[in-house]
């Protein structure tokens, strides 16, 4: 009996090692899970955190052309260049002194006009039709006419726009004729308003004989000034 006893003795220290075992090896592959799940969860929360608060990083922007300034203002998210020789640009009015070069064909100044989305309209062109935001924010309607009406549109009409690509947004195209002149206009879309961007214009000189037509040399290089300028504006 002595004998059994010692058996029977050594068999339940033996399934007590065996339920130890078992017990410490599911508890140690339940702990590993949950780390590891945790450690998932914490990324899922931190890729979640990056998605819905990006770090605000400085915007790429392009390099200005040679003797050209910069207008940068962080609070409504606008960058653009300018050439220098059109003047400093005031910093209450948005605007730089008339600037005339006759060489050029250019007259005028640049002109940056900055308002709340609330409400906001502006005037399309010259005699012509003042548009608002669509309901939707897709397209422009035409909210009043002017009485000349040059642009043949009627108020309730959805205004035509074309739209030029920059960086981080859309230029729509508000440019027109004005008897011997070209006024170079564009509408931005910012984080929380809209600017209105106008440049000098190009026009027919004024000569003892008449007026000169402007050349298809100056004509060429207000395109191409047109280029450059689109390509400097980054809103962001």
């Amino acid at each position: 009996m002595r004998k059994l006893n010692g058996f029977a003795l050594i068999q339940g220290l033996l399934i007590l090692l065996i339920i130890g075992l078992i017990g410490g090896t599911g508890w140690y592959v339940w702990n590993a899970k949950d780390k590891t799940n945790n450690t998932y969860n914490n990324a899922d929360s931190a890729n979640s955190s990056v998605a819905k608060n990006p770090s605000n990083k400085n915007p790429v922007m392009n390099k200005l052309p040679s003797n050209w300034l910069e207008y940068k203002n962080d609070e409504v998210g606008l960058r653009l260049g300018y050439p220098k020789e059109w003047g400093d640009l005031d910093k209450i009015t948005l605007s730089t002194a008339d600037y005339e070069n006759d060489s050029k064909s250019l007259q005028g100044r640049l002109a940056i006009s900055i308002s709340k989305k609330e409400g906001f309209t502006v005037v399309a062109r010259k005699y012509g039709a003042t548009i608002k935001p669509s309901s939707d924010g897709k397209s422009w309607v035409v909210s009043e006419e002017n009485p000349a009406n040059v642009d043949n549109y009627q108020v309730g009409d959805i205004y035509k726009t074309k739209g030029h690509k920059v960086n981080g947004g859309t230029a729509i195209d508000l440019s027109y004729g004005d008897e011997d002149c070209s006024l170079p206009r564009w509408l931005l879309e910012l984080k929380d308003s809209y600017a209105v961007i106008s440049l000098p214009e190009l026009c027919a000189v004024g000569t003892e004989t008449g007026r000169e037509p402007v050349s298809d040399a100056n004509q060429k290089a207000f395109d191409k000034l047109k280029e450059d300028f689109i390509n400097t504006i980054t809103v962001y």
